[in-house]
């Protein structure tokens, strides 16, 4: 059978050349090879591997013998064994020399195809002459393979674990050869597990296929496959070499509700107050196995959709917080909640009235929570087991709003007065100890240790007498220059005779890390930053979260070097978020993308939840993650 090349006209200086087709040699035809060749052709043979069920382009340079060829040309050329696709090309690079570029057939049974092209140049269209040296034959050797994978997919096996109520992701980074120019993914799924799908280029020849695992899922362990094709066509009739690629997948779907007998942890008095002491250190001596780590259980607050939580509490099984709900008049209405540690069921509930009501603390049984508004602010303190009130003690303030108070000394203490201030308050009758007037600043609360109130407000870090609140000292921060009255943070009492300051906290842009010197009465150090974060102190090493550079820090207590820190390779995380809690072997700390707890020594990863808010853990090893409307409690033990 022969083909025939279709017609295309080519100008040159000298001569044009028109490619045409022709189903045999016409009346001029001269099946002999010429002694002069009207053609010189490049290679002389056409050599190649192809590749079973795929065209390949071929590539001959052609140069016209313009001593025998002086006038209009028509080229034929005559494919006896139905190789070559009929469209070839013919382009010109210079006066005497052509581009001739042809395909070859998809179709090619494998093994070896031995023949030649006949490339007849003619007088006329119907090339019933031929110039003198024509027809020039185009030898070829085609040998047909089975075609190599046209791609390749990672990971080779899929592992997962998630819980009942989340729903994981997995990718799967395709890469394609040069033969493949048009991706036509097709996913099919054996197994129970139905994947969202969502494909994407990431680079010139690679390709992401993210599969998101359903948050339906039963419990247990799910098996299956994901078998990856790339189609020829949109129908996928025909598949690129290499398909399907087979990728095994292991799902393990774990239970949010574990309901271990809890055991309290020698050393651990619970998690009481602003970052869990007096000393707002935020560290917790407990070391944990993170292979042990579960879900416990979950809590939402009544009206979950509306409101919010404040920070946690707890105390000897024991978990309180504030919440407050909106009326339909626009207004808050606020309920502290005790809730039983052990499996989430409410222990009770006290309702307010008051304008706000601000996050509790508890110690030796009782709980203390400050409300504030104008005419109705008061210390109130409960009984820890019923919930029955114990005092209320009225003090002044405007309209402000406070963070946790402080308990040290059989003593409650906390942001107060009508322009600013400490009050401190006698726990066994509830009366007024003594109060303190300071800057008008509030969502603060104090540090205190057994001699000393440590309260920082905006421009100035006031140390007080805890006995009597007299100012002993105070050291001005002319660094501080926002212009919020909330100052959304504590002082942290070192394990250096220092206190440690995060000023600016929740005000965006560059602050400062301080340490001061108790004994010296002077600064340490100070460390300019986009600080995100309270700090957390724990064995002469003060962990903070920075935004500039973005990255949680360890950094020397003495002179506030970096020692090492961790940045988080998750392409989504933006911001961290809460405070930090420190253990013995980990670090937890949240961001928008969840919480994780960084190994001390490895300084990478060793659990993520997914969940994220603010931190806190009970003398019974549990975590617990808060968000504005649920509680997350994780077993660490």
């Amino acid at each position: 059978m022969y083909k025939k090349a279709r017609f295309a006209l080519i100008s040159t200086i000298s001569l044009a050349l028109v490619a045409c087709g022709g189903g045999n040699s016409g009346d001029g035809s001269n099946s002999s090879t010429p002694a002069t060749p009207a053609l010189l052709l490049t290679p002389t043979t056409l050599n190649q591997t192809l590749y079973e069920g795929e065209s390949q382009e071929l590539n001959l340079k052609a140069t016209v013998n313009t001593t025998i060829v002086n006038g209009s040309v028509y080229v034929l050329v005559i494919d006896s064994s139905n190789v070559i696709e009929p469209s070839i090309l013919v382009s010109p690079e210079s006066s005497n020399l052509y581009n001739v570029r042809m395909t070859t057939k998809a179709s090619l049974a494998l093994g070896k195809h031995i023949g030649a092209l006949d490339i007849m140049l003619c007088r006329d269209s119907a090339c019933k002459q031929q110039y003198p040296g024509s027809p020039v034959k185009a030898p070829y050797s085609f040998t047909v393979t089975p075609p190599p994978p046209s791609f390749s997919t990672s990971p080779t096996a899929i592992t997962l674990e998630q819980d009942v109520d989340d729903n994981s992701k997995a990718v799967i980074q395709i890469q394609v050869t040069d033969r493949i120019k048009n991706v036509l993914p097709k996913v099919t799924i054996s197994g129970d597990i139905h994947f969202t799908q969502s494909f994407s280029q990431t680079d010139a020849k690679k390709y992401n296929l993210e599969l998101t695992v359903p948050s339906d899922l039963a419990v247990g362990t799910h098996t299956g496959t994901v078998n990856v094709s790339l189609c020829l066509d949109e129908s996928c009739s025909k598949t690129y070499a290499g398909s399907p690629q087979k990728i095994p997948y292991t799902i393990k779907i774990k239970p949010i509700v574990n309901l271990t007998a809890l055991i309290p942890i020698t050393g651990v008095t619970g998690w009481e107050m602003f970052q869990g002491n007096a000393a707002h250190t935020g560290y917790v001596p407990i070391t944990i196995d993170p292979k042990k780590i579960t879900r416990r259980w979950s809590w939402n607050k009544p009206s979950a959709d509306n409101g919010a939580l404040s920070t946690i509490t707890a105390s000897q099984g024991k978990i309180f917080a504030v919440s407050y709900v909106i009326t339909s008049t626009g207004s808050k209405r606020y309920s502290i909640h005790s809730i039983n540690e052990n499996n989430a069921s409410t222990a009770w509930t006290q309702n307010f009235n008051s304008h706000t009501v601000n996050p509790p603390s508890v110690s030796d049984g009782k709980v203390f929570v400050a409300s504030s508004g104008h005419g109705d602010t008061a210390m109130w303190q409960f009984d820890a087991a019923t919930g029955v009130p114990l005092f209320k003690t009225p003090f002044y303030s405007q309209w402000d709003n406070y963070l946790a108070p402080t308990i040290k000394n059989g003593k409650v203490y906390t942001n107060g007065g009508y322009y600013g201030g400490v009050n401190s308050f006698n726990i066994s009758d509830g009366t007024d100890s003594w109060f303190q007037a300071l800057n008008p600043y509030d969502m603060w609360t104090p540090a205190v240790d057994a001699n000393y109130v440590y309260a920082y407000t905006g421009n100035m870090f006031s140390v007080l007498s805890a006995k009597d609140g007299h100012k002993v000292f105070e050291i001005p921060d002319p660094t501080y220059n926002r212009g919020s009255y909330s100052i959304n943070s504590a002082p942290v009492i070192g394990s250096l005779g220092n206190v440690l300051v995060a000023n600016g906290l929740g005000h965006g842009g560059s602050n400062n890390l301080i340490s001061y010197n108790i004994a010296q009465r002077n600064v340490n150090w100070t460390l300019n930053g986009e600080f995100k974060s309270m700090p957390a102190v724990a064995n002469k090493v003060v962990y903070v979260t920075n935004a500039s550079p973005f990255r949680l820090e360890a950094r020397n207590e003495a002179d506030g070097t970096l020692i090492w820190s961790w940045l988080p390779d998750n392409a989504s995380t933006t911001q961290f978020i809460g405070n930090i809690v420190v253990t013995t072997n980990l670090i937890f700390v949240a961001t928008n993308a969840g919480t994780y707890a960084i190994d001390k020594t490895t300084h990478v990863p060793v659990w993520h939840f997914k969940k994220t808010g603010n931190l806190a853990i009970t003398s019974n090893g549990i975590l617990l993650v808060n968000d504005a409307s649920t509680i997350y409690a994780i077993n660490l033990k």
